[in-house]
């Protein structure tokens, strides 16, 4: 990474508004090489992806400006959006490696972006209340949760979605929700002494999530 500090990439690729920029493409030469791709690729009739293509079969390169137009569309071409997603997020794991690292080098962590959006990597399964008359266990849809990381507290903050669709943005808003993989903990009496129980919509969900037509 290069030039001035990064961006927060993830919200690029979260939100319509937002686009790539050349300085995107100087600072990180994977998404250049991503674009050169999906333009070589590419098979459709939009001009402007046509002649990007041309220019890969003719130079084999696209310049910066060309590569920065080529990644807005392929932003918004469901064939490739994931792929263009996951690279998002290696090059944001990677910025979170260095914030780690240089953690005690501010010029270092300067370069970084003041917050960046990651892909929470729950190794916990459930969440549930620990109010005294809460009996719910919810089940952790860990590909639709995230977390935001913070530079000033080189800190992240998790904002775990239930299968049920509860949200919880972040999670340190609700003091009594705890998350947790442990079978044991969860399933115990509250206060009130009742039993703990899987939240059955949470349970259809992510039932139906495994089926084998519904399965990457």
């Amino acid at each position: 990474m290069t030039g001035s500090p990064a961006r927060d990439l993830v919200s690029v690729i979260r939100l319509e508004e937002e686009r790539f920029t050349d300085s995107d493409v100087r600072n990180f030469p994977e998404l250049r090489g991503f674009a050169q791709k999906y333009a070589l690729d590419y098979v459709g009739d939009f001009e402007y992806l046509r002649e990007a293509r041309l220019n890969m079969q003719t130079h084999g390169s696209l310049s910066v400006q060309q590569a920065r137009g080529v990644l807005n569309c392929a932003k918004r071409d469901f064939k490739w959006m994931a792929r263009l997603a996951d690279l998002v997020m290696a090059i944001t794991n990677s910025l979170l490696r260095q914030a780690r690292v240089a953690s005690n080098n501010m010029q270092a962590m300067q370069q970084l972006p003041p917050s960046v959006l990651v892909k929470a990597d729950f190794k916990n399964r459930w969440l549930y209340s620990t109010h005294e008359r809460a009996f719910l266990v919810h089940i952790i849809d860990t590909s639709k949760s995230w977390g935001r990381w913070y530079r000033a507290t080189n800190e992240i903050k998790f904002s775990p979605i239930t299968w049920c669709q509860g949200r919880f943005h972040p999670l340190v808003k609700y003091p009594s929700f705890r998350i947790s993989d442990d079978d044991t903990e969860v399933f115990t009496q509250n206060s009130q002494h009742q039993t703990r129980v899987l939240c059955e919509v949470c349970k259809e969900r992510w039932n139906i999530s495994q089926l084998p037509e519904n399965r990457n």
